[in-house]
């Protein structure tokens, strides 16, 4: 059940996080120009645009665990669920 489920929601995980992932950094790289950081740096210094290329793999780890998390859950309650009650579920 665990597996199924995996594999179903596998697509959608890594669609959104290479999507997310693009737009995140073209959303840094397009609006960097417009800011103007430099009287908040230390000494007047140039602000420049850094990519941390850590950031966005801890995010997928922190992303990957809570969504293996909600498949165990969710196969949890499906095990104990009983297909003839679900069935009769409308009934009472």
């Amino acid at each position: 059940m665990v597996g199924v489920t995996a594999a179903e929601l596998a697509p959608p995980f890594v669609v959104a996080l290479v999507v997310g992932t693009a737009l995140g950094l073209a959303t840094a790289y397009l609006v960097e120009p417009g800011l103007d950081l430099t009287a908040l740096a230390a000494g007047g210094r140039e602000v420049a645009l850094r990519f941390d290329p850590a950031a966005p793999l801890l995010l997928a780890a922190g992303l990957l665990a809570v969504s293996a998390a909600a498949i165990w859950a969710t196969a949890a309650v499906v095990r104990r669920m009983s297909l003839s009650r679900s069935l009769r579920m409308g009934e009472r």
